[in-house]
């Protein structure tokens, strides 16, 4: 017997009672992070750039 109905029915149910939330907030609370180190690296690199250029000037 399939169960596809089934556990798309709970699925939905879970939903609408928003019991799946947290899971919503972890993936915002991932994205973040997932901003947070590309700005790190970013600034990290220009830093890295700015040393560098500084170092063949003097």
């Amino acid at each position: 017997m399939k169960t596809d109905v089934a556990d798309a029915y709970q699925l939905g149910e879970m939903f609408y009672k928003e019991e799946l939330e947290p899971y919503k907030k972890r993936g915002q609370y991932l994205m973040n992070l997932r901003y947070l180190t590309r700005q790190y690296e970013s600034l990290t690199g220009m830093y890295v750039q700015a040393k560098l250029h500084d170092t063949f000037l003097t």
